[in-house]
């Protein structure tokens, strides 16, 4: 998996399970969004951990027979 940096609203709250695998910033506040992505440039262990989680996340949730089961 990658590590997720996306902003803290609505769907990408519920897809990231309230940032527990990514990390979230406000909309509209470039410089949390840029000081968040230098600290996981600068961390091989934070976007490893992240990305680990992110994938558990997805291959728990989200997969296609997942994903059809919840809307059939």
């Amino acid at each position: 998996g990658r590590a997720i940096v996306t902003t803290d609203i609505g769907p990408n709250l519920e897809a990231t399970g309230s940032g527990s695998v990514a990390r979230l910033v406000p909309p509209g506040q470039p410089e949390k969004l840029a000081t968040s992505l230098m600290e996981l440039a600068a961390s091989p262990a934070a976007r490893l951990e992240l990305g680990t989680k992110a994938r558990q996340r997805f291959t728990e949730n989200y997969t296609q027979k997942q994903m059809l089961e919840a809307y059939s």
